[in-house]
């Protein structure tokens, strides 16, 4: 299948826009979640109290990619900035890789119908405060939808 330039122009726009929506939400939670700012200052771990054992130790994973990045000559802020690049990158990548998978019917509806989905309702199954926060329409509200 060949894409002609009108259509390989809406493809790059849209791809565009869902790595923007990404990049937002990772920083977000990066910042709001973990006490990663996108300044590059990281809060004092004895400030996150609100995080489960699983959470801390992700932190500390992501914390340890920071400080990688940096190491490769990045500035904190910077380093950050390309922290949400790749996360945001790798989490389109699987996003597009599932809704192939199942366009081709090679796996059952995983992200094709959002928030419907049955890829997301497992996730909800597993993630309770973000259950607790779908259920009340909390995120919803956040972004201005509801």
């Amino acid at each position: 299948m060949t894409l002609d330039k009108a259509l390989r122009n809406t493809l790059r726009n849209t791809v565009t826009r869902c790595r923007r929506v990404l990049e937002e939400a990772v920083g977000d939670m990066l910042e709001g979640r973990l006490g990663i700012g996108r300044d590059g200052q990281v809060e004092d771990a004895g400030r996150m109290g609100h995080l489960s054992e699983p959470e801390i130790e992700h932190r500390e994973e992501v914390i340890s990619h920071l400080r990688h990045i940096e190491a490769g000559g990045f500035k904190p802020a910077d380093a950050v900035t390309q922290l949400i690049r790749e996360v945001a990158y790798t989490h389109l990548n699987r996003l597009c890789a599932y809704k192939m998978l199942e366009r081709c019917q090679l796996i059952r509806e995983a992200v094709g119908q959002g928030i419907n989905s049955n890829g997301f309702k497992f996730y909800l199954a597993y993630h309770h405060e973000d259950y607790k926060r779908w259920s009340s329409g909390e995120q919803l509200r956040q972004k201005g939808v509801v």
